[in-house]
């Protein structure tokens, strides 16, 4: 008899779980000037599909900022930030509460996988009313530059915690999502609430694409 092994998630925040509607680049902005004093709006830069610290590198090598102060503007982002969410809190997807209500009451192992920086992906989690202790493990967008390399390491946190290997599925919105999952040989599942339709997805390798999570739920 085949034993399927136990399976582990890994989600995607912004256009998969939550809309935080531009704050995140605001807070992006604001935060660049309170660290530097550098004054960007930013329209020229793509956040879906990226991390914080490679849109970080991206500016400042334009700006020529010094890394010394990365830890500070890691601070300064997530402060202005969370005072904002306070304010307008996320939208919370279709089907996100009853998918992650039905993959936490299952054997699976929850984990994140995103571009935001840790702190910033609990603010973003916690001001949308979504519960991030079931999120064992993760990668985080201030650990390191490349999505692929973010999923490296939520998997091999996971493995190492547990002790034995996964069936992994990352769950995203965009391209950059589904390329992490290929890179761990992960199935990816794809949801259209971001910038990116169902053609570009399955173009992109999706193994799965759905409108929104209310139908990504465990097998029976």
């Amino acid at each position: 008899m085949t034993v399927r092994r136990r399976q582990l998630v890994l989600f995607d925040i912004d256009g998969t779980l939550v809309d935080v509607r531009g704050a995140g680049r605001r807070a992006f902005a604001e935060a660049l000037t309170l660290t530097w004093g550098i004054v960007d709006d930013l329209h020229d830069i793509r956040f879906a599909g990226a991390t914080d610290l490679g849109v970080l590198q991206q500016l400042r090598q334009r700006h020529e900022l010094p890394e010394e102060q990365v830890p500070a503007f890691f601070h300064h982002m997530e402060r202005t930030l969370a005072r904002a969410l306070i304010i307008e809190p996320p939208h919370v997807y279709d089907g996100v509460r009853s998918c992650l209500s039905a993959w936490t009451n299952s054997d699976a192992m929850l984990g994140l996988l995103t571009g935001n920086a840790l702190r910033t992906a609990h603010v973003k989690l916690e001001t949308a009313g979504l519960d991030r202790s079931p999120f064992d493990v993760g990668g985080y967008g201030d650990e390191h530059h490349d999505r692929n390399e973010l999923a490296r390491l939520a998997v091999s946190r996971a493995v190492s915690g547990a002790g034995h290997d996964f069936d992994v599925v990352v769950v995203g919105d965009t391209p950059a999502d589904i390329a992490a999952a290929k890179a761990v040989g992960a199935t990816a599942v794809a949801v259209t609430t971001g910038h990116y339709d169902e053609a570009a997805l399955r173009e992109a390798g999706a193994d799965l694409v759905l409108p929104n999570l209310a139908g990504f739920v465990p097998d029976p």
